[in-house]
């Protein structure tokens, strides 16, 4: 098997995966967005896709951004946890979820940054020749 270059990996997101596309659900407005991040000359892991999904209700804009990491590693998920354990213990690549308040006072906006969530990784993959098979 030819190595797995990260480089090539990162291209093959971007012509195949990037991109956005808008909607509406009823009385909601709402645009799907992946965008790639490559880090892996500096980060682990090699990869963010970041799943951003943004959407208008009653007025309000709401965002929700999660990144989801991403690991080109020949011996498959075996090797790949050391990669996401150093994601998860650096903390650089932030989820955000928004909270929604009704209240009688008007518009507000409060950021609270630092808080823990519990998650659960559904590690998948997926062969390398997959991505590469012409569309």
């Amino acid at each position: 098997m030819p190595r797995i270059k990260e480089e090539e990996i990162y291209n093959i997101f971007l012509r195949k995966i990037k991109g956005k596309s808008s909607s509406t659900v009823k009385d909601a407005s709402v645009t799907i967005n992946f965008r790639p991040e490559d880090i892996h000359s500096f980060d682990s892991p090699d990869m963010i896709l970041w799943l951003e999904v943004n959407f208008k209700i009653f007025g309000e804009n709401f965002t929700v951004k999660v990144p989801i990491p991403v690991e080109a590693e020949e011996t498959g998920i075996s090797n790949a946890r050391e990669d996401l354990d150093k994601f998860i213990e650096r903390e650089r690549y932030i989820l955000e979820l928004p909270m929604i308040v009704v209240g009688g006072h008007g518009f507000d906006y409060k950021l609270v940054e630092g808080k823990k969530l519990p998650v659960t990784f559904k590690v998948r993959e997926i062969p390398e020749r997959i991505l590469r098979l012409p569309k």
